[in-house]
């Protein structure tokens, strides 16, 4: 009997009405294949080359002589034939290769030869034509799919592919019996952003003995395909730590090689340089361990883990002791942070530009947990992502939080689990002793909510931003239905961290709602440019005098030249003369803190000292000293040119000079450099060169 299939967009149509009248594997596993269900499709083709075969014949139907394209169309002819399975074998060889040479680009071809690739990968070497398998497997481009897994063994499910991260949740679904092998299981935490829980599945597998062996092939390079690998569960690969290390380096550079663009591709680099960072730094590898990690820099500057590590191996490289919190970055985990808990992912909200909520700083703790323009508050603090931040310190890994650089780290101020004060907390108590990670009550709030700034310094941004006035009242609404009915219950209110507040629609709106009758308990940290903070501006907000704690301006020079390029816009005997009103202010009592912070890079290191000097005759409480950090406004080059505090770079010896001024030594001064070391602790920076 003689069936010619119709267009492509019929053929799925065409199999069902054939499977009326005509039955066997063959059919069906055509059938599943064009539904897109490769695995059934794979299946009934294997039964088929073992039984009776229901085909005898396949013939390729073209549109006519060339030039004219050849179409996927096939005539089938049906009966008794085929009897030994090397000769069905060939016999779906040569459909492959039909449907290869086609020019279709119909998803239904793609099906097929996905379906008909992984058939001979699985069958061809049970006669001892492996290499075949692998060709085809190639050839049936699984190079081109972000995450590949194929069974070795004769059990489970024959393929799993994540092609794109468009089929990513479909892809997790397909995992449960995969990940009994730390290696794919660490590829699928970092196909969802878990880099730090993927990281530690690759350091596993590293150093411990698989209950299921891996390997893995790779692609043709590209161009003949994005160039991914493709991993084997069942075969077996390498055993030995250094033989692991070795074999995840050949993955690493697969991805970093491959083609396609696809954002999961940069979190698998960034999974697999942290665990080598890790792997490496335990097995005394850490110059090998940097030129991963920095590699990884060069995509993912912001990273929170990988600077992490880059700081901890450079130590470890100049012979210099690793903070204990930072050890894990660079080898195994020291579990540094098990008898401590942070307050805020139980009590904390922070707004940022855009209206998303984060429980601290967003470049201390990146991920959301929220948005404040579609989600009622009560709704955001009870979110999955806030439910997994409380549980990272309740377990001790803090694995969301940036070990390098969060202030409450560096100064081992984070609550001890046993304290007595903490255990009484009604929320940070109960959750300690019962696990409860649905506990929390927003007791601060930091408003970043509006980028609106009257300055474009050089290290924050490239130009002045100023909210249109569109999206000032929508962000001015917000405010008023989300935001203001907290201020009763609040106990601290810090604004504005993403802009200038005196500059802004809705963070003037929303301390100027501030009743000091209904909000008793309230307590404000500002902080600001100082541009803007007249004596003249402030008597518009006499609602707050009295309330406000602290009051925090970025400097950034000691002299006019400098302020006035690094604090682009500004004007140096303006700022000056309202950091002396500020002055008066708090030797008036009317604030209890008044705070400098220096932002140190290459273009004002060497005015640290001055500008202790002029806030001592100021009067002001802290002078904090802060790394220049990456960010959007900076492309990594030019980060890493600014970083004088790194032991890379080329004036970090007269950095170190610098930190050894005497007046570096005050009271006033609190300096936490990069990883942690503060001014008694210089001796312990790694050394020039």
């Amino acid at each position: 009997m003689l069936l010619y299939y119709p267009a492509v967009d019929d053929a799925a149509r065409a199999m069902d009405e054939l499977c009326r009248w005509a039955s066997g594997n063959f059919v069906r596993g055509f059938q599943h294949a064009l539904k897109g269900e490769v695995h059934q499709g794979a299946a009934a083709l294997l039964d088929w080359t073992h039984e009776a075969a229901d085909v005898v014949e396949a013939r390729v139907f073209d549109g006519g002589s060339p030039p004219r394209p050849r179409c996927c169309g096939f005539i089938f002819k049906f009966g008794c034939g085929l009897p030994a399975c090397q000769v069905k074998l060939e016999f779906l060889i040569s459909l492959f290769a039909d449907y290869e040479q086609a020019v279709d680009g119909h998803p239904a071809r793609h099906r097929i030869l996905e379906t008909l690739g992984f058939v001979l990968y699985r069958s061809l070497p049970a006669v001892r034509e492996r290499g075949r398998a692998i060709e085809f497997v190639h050839r049936d481009l699984l190079g081109n799919n972000l995450v590949a897994v194929l069974r070795y063994d004769a059990g489970g499910r024959p393929l799993t592919v994540c092609p794109t991260a468009k089929e990513i949740d479909t892809f997790i679904d397909q995992w449960p019996e995969l990940d009994r092998c730390a290696l794919i299981r660490g590829l699928r935490r970092a196909l969802v952003d878990e880099i730090y829980d993927g990281a530690y599945d690759l350091f596993d597998w590293i150093f411990t003995t698989e209950e299921i062996p891996v390997n893995a092939f790779f692609a043709a390079p590209p161009p003949a395909s994005s160039g991914y690998p493709v991993f084997e569960l069942g075969r077996s690969g390498p055993n030995t730590p250094e033989d692991k290390t070795e074999f995840l380096i050949k993955i690493f550079d697969a991805y970093e090689q491959a083609l396609a663009n696809h954002p999961p591709r940069y979190a698998i680099l960034e999974t697999i340089a942290f665990a080598l960072s890790r792997g490496m730094g335990a097995l005394g590898r850490h110059g090998r361990a940097i030129e991963y990690v920095k590699r990884v820099l060069q995509l993912r500057p912001r990273s929170i883990y990988l600077n992490a590590c880059l700081h901890a191996l450079e130590l470890k490289m100049h012979g210099s002791s690793v903070p204990q919190r930072l050890e894990k970055f660079c080898g195994r985990d020291p579990q540094a942070l098990d008898q401590v808990v942070c307050s805020h992912p139980f009590t904390h909200i922070e707004i940022t530009p855009g209206g998303n909520v984060h429980v601290c700083c967003a470049s201390l703790v990146p991920s959301v947990i929220g948005n404040i323009e579609n989600q009622d508050p009560t709704e955001i603090v009870h979110s999955e992502m806030a439910r997994k931040l409380r549980r990272s310190v309740l377990d001790g890994s803090y694995k969301y939080c940036d070990h390098l650089t969060c202030q409450v780290m560096i100064r081992d101020k984070l609550l001890k689990k046993t304290d007595v004060d903490v255990l009484h907390d009604p929320v940070i108590g109960s959750a300690i002793s019962t696990g409860n990670v649905d506990a929390a009550e927003i007791r601060y709030l930091a408003f970043g909510y509006d980028l609106s700034c009257n300055l474009s310094c050089p290290s924050c941004r490239r130009e002045t931003l100023l909210d249109h006035h569109k999206q000032s009242s929508e962000r001015s609404h917000h405010v008023r239905r989300k935001l203001m009915p907290l201020l009763t219950n609040l106990q601290s209110l810090y604004i504005n961290n993403s802009g200038e507040f005196l500059f802004s629609r809705p963070s003037r709106e929303l301390l100027q709602s501030i009743d000091p009758a209904r909000s008793a308990n309230l307590k404000i940290d500002l902080i600001s440019n100082g541009t803007l903070f007249s004596e003249q501006e402030w008597r518009k907000f006499s609602n707050i005098h009295g309330m406000v704690r602290n009051i925090r301006i970025s400097i950034d020079a000691a002299t006019k030249q400098t302020f006035e390029v690094l604090r682009r816009g500004g004007r140096w005997e303006r700022f000056v003369e309202n950091l002396r009103f500020i002055a008066q202010m708090r030797r008036r009592g009317e604030i209890d803190c008044f705070m400098l912070a220096f932002t140190y890079q290459l273009r004002n290191f060497r005015e640290m000292p001055d500008v202790v000097s002029f806030a001592r005759d100021l009067a002001v409480d802290v002078i904090s000293f802060e790394r220049i950090a990456p960010s959007s406004a900076m492309s990594y080059d030019e980060y890493s040119a600014q970083a004088v505090h790194l032991p890379t770079h080329p004036l970090y010896a007269q950095f170190l000079d610098v930190l050894k001024e005497p007046v570096m030594a005050l009271p006033i001064v609190r300096c936490e450099f990069e990883g942690g070391q503060t001014r008694t602790d210089i001796a312990t920076f790694p050394p020039p060169g």
